[in-house]
């Protein structure tokens, strides 16, 4: 809706070149040589040398230290970018890419692309003001470190054969565009300015000597694992040429995007300005707070050097490890036929001593056992049981990643209980899953025909060591594992549901409990807000919706009608979803999920001002307009859910 309502304001504006210099070079960042950039080579499909950047970027969950400005309008991680045709949909590739506009440049004949690294306030505080505008919640970030990218005037390949050819003017159909990547070494933002965008494709991607047709540019970014990726509408599209006249801030020819978790977060979804969105977990590597036991097969069967602990080192790295219980900890320990504790979880005190002791972690060899793996599996156990009785970290996410080369002969093919293995295995890994650790679970596959996986894994939590994407897998186990609902009351760790969503596989940042004594709409909100400050259960996604009827109809007695947040209570024709004090309440969006019954809602009706869910069909069940006073229906209490910007003491 913002992109639709930015580009109608550019269609009926008095120039036209108010719309597609949308960005006034005077507003970029300072760039060229007067600001002390560095010149990409001129060529075609190049690139500029590696840069190691003095500042860790985190990308898709990732950390990177260095980074290459790549001519076809890409920043890139791991590797450089040579191709010269958007992928339009995800990328399988050796890097991960930042494209304020992937495209088939050619600057041996004209145009530039400069760049540098910055700490100049000036810079930072720009950068930051652009964030704390796009982000609310990022409101007075102090920004520390800033990369500065800018294409000027750069033309397409194909463009001097053109003007050869056609004596046309293809020479000065140019681009201007700049890319700002920023950090304050916890978060991660991208932001994209746009000047004059005047083409979208070169004459090798089927384009004309206008720069236009063929396969048009792509905006957007790629974690290259053929899965992860965002793109900007009208990518890959002709409309593409309008960028300049888009945003997600509501400044044409301006985005601002969060790139450091899993998932890219577009400012316009941040701010919620057409839409409500369910609560999303956040996931910031170096605020997580777990209690981390590595339990890793060290036999013959694992060749030194061929396991898995440079992925393990790529994962630790960016966490805080020390003792306080706003960081992680990590324990290791080694086994092969018998168990060799390496570190229990109060030794290390910095992030580089844990990576650090995985790489010089002792080779044991010899041969291994189920006996080996139920023994060490025994003293996470007692480690994580040690960590929980005592101490200050009681309430810790705990996690155990088991890397073996045995399986755990839980499980056979059969789905038998396989009598030749130890039952321990099976026992202590139930003990620990039950009491709230998350299990992990790296099966080596050498190649040697195993007849049994590791089967003991927490849900989703269960890789091959062969896995390409195992380290991306590893840490996205991880931010799961930190997403979690609170202790409920008298220390129950039970009491709050977690909202999962439809794959059953990730944690949402939502967490219900229903109550079953039915009580009016206000003794229901009254009663949330003693309830650990929670409130009436939103529904912003059908799934919300399935989540909660299901939770309601499956308890005994079935808990229909219940009540959720929203309401009409002010008779403004407006309806909120009610938030505990000092929250404000939250304003209910023109295109946002709803499932009103027919004849519903009700506008302007002091009667009927709160909604409740009731039974509809013999299968459906949909939101009715009931009065706030006098019926009775079933609370569904929310709460936030801990995660790594959430600590929960």
């Amino acid at each position: 809706m913002l992109f639709r309502f930015l580009y109608a304001l550019c269609v009926f504006s008095a120039t036209v070149s108010s719309c597609f210099a949308a960005v006034p070079l005077s507003q970029f960042f300072p760039y060229g040589s007067g600001a002390g950039d560095v010149f990409v080579p001129r060529s075609d499909d190049g690139s500029s040398p590696q840069v190691a950047i003095s500042t860790p970027f985190y990308f898709f969950n990732f950390t990177h230290t260095n980074l290459w400005v790549n001519v076809n309008g890409a920043i890139s991680f791991n590797a450089q970018i040579s191709t010269f045709t958007p992928i339009c949909g995800p990328v399988t590739a050796a890097y991960r890419m930042i494209s304020p506009y992937w495209c088939d440049i050619d600057i041996r004949y004209g145009g530039s692309i400069s760049y540098r690294q910055s700490t100049d306030p000036a810079v930072l505080q720009k950068a930051s003001a652009e964030v704390s505008n796009a982000f609310p919640e990022f409101n007075g970030i102090q920004l520390t470190w800033a990369f500065v990218a800018t294409y000027t005037d750069v033309p397409f390949f194909g463009s001097d054969s053109c003007a050869n050819t056609n004596n046309n003017n293809a020479m000065n159909i140019t681009d201007n565009f700049q890319v700002i990547l920023a950090t304050d070494q916890l978060h991660s933002f991208v932001i994209y300015y746009y000047n004059s965008i005047q083409w979208t494709t070169g004459t090798a991607t089927g384009g004309n000597c206008l720069g236009l047709g063929g396969t048009p540019a792509k905006a957007g970014f790629d974690a290259g694992d053929g899965h992860s990726y965002y793109v900007i509408p009208g990518s890959c599209l002709s409309d593409i040429i309008n960028i300049a006249s888009k945003s997600n801030v509501g400044s044409p020819g301006k985005f601002v995007f969060r790139v450091d978790s899993a998932n890219i977060v577009s400012a316009d979804n941040s701010t919620g300005s057409h839409k409500n969105q369910p609560r999303q977990c956040s996931c910031t590597p170096k605020k997580m707070w777990l209690d981390i036991v590595l339990v890793l097969d060290s036999s013959e069967g694992v060749a030194q050097g061929s396991g898995i602990n440079n992925a393990l080192f790529d994962i630790i790295v960016p966490l805080t490890v020390n003792q306080d219980p706003t960081s992680s900890r990590i324990g290791i320990v080694a086994f092969n036929a018998t168990t060799t504790i390496v570190t229990d979880l109060n030794v290390y005190n910095s992030n580089m001593d844990a990576a650090m002791g995985v790489m010089n972690m002792p080779y044991l060899g010899g041969p291994n056992s189920p006996t080996g793996l139920a023994q060490g599996l025994e003293e996470a156990k007692r480690m994580l049981l040690n960590a929980r009785t005592s101490g200050n970290r009681k309430r810790n996410p705990q996690v155990v990643i088991l890397a073996s080369t045995v399986a755990d002969g839980c499980l056979t093919k059969e789905n038998q209980k396989d009598s030749s293995l130890p039952e321990s295995v099976c026992v202590i890994a139930n003990d620990m899953k039950e009491n709230g650790v998350t299990i992990i679970t790296v099966k080596y596959n050498f190649g040697d025909g195993l007849a049994y996986p590791l089967t003991i894994s927490s849900p989703c939590s269960a890789f091959n060591n062969s896995n390409v994407d195992l380290e991306k897998d590893l840490g996205n186990s991880l931010c799961n594992a930190n997403c979690f609902c609170p202790w409920g009351v008298d220390n129950n760790m039970q009491m709050w549901k977690m909202v999962k969503d439809p794959s059953g596989c990730r944690n949402t940042g939502e967490c219900v409990y229903p109550l079953f004594t039915p009580a009016s709409r206000l003794a229901a909100e009254l009663t949330c807000q003693r309830t650990q400050n929670s409130y009436l259960a939103d529904v912003f996604s059908g799934d919300k919706h399935t989540f909660l009827t299901a939770l309601a109809t499956g308890s005994n007695p079935p808990a229909i009608p219940y009540w959720i947040g929203l309401n009409d209570q002010t008779n403004s024709l407006n309806y909120t979803w009610t938030r505990p004090p000092p929250q404000s309440d939250v304003p209910a969006q023109q295109d946002d999920f709803t499932t009103w019954a027919p004849g519903f809602p009700l506008y302007n009706n002091a009667d009927q001002a709160c909604v409740l869910v009731d039974k509809f069909t013999s299968f459906a069940y949909k939101w009715k307009n009931a009065a706030c006073f006098g019926p009775v229906a079933y609370p569904i209490c929310q709460i936030n859910a801990c995660d790594t910007d959430n600590f929960c003491s």
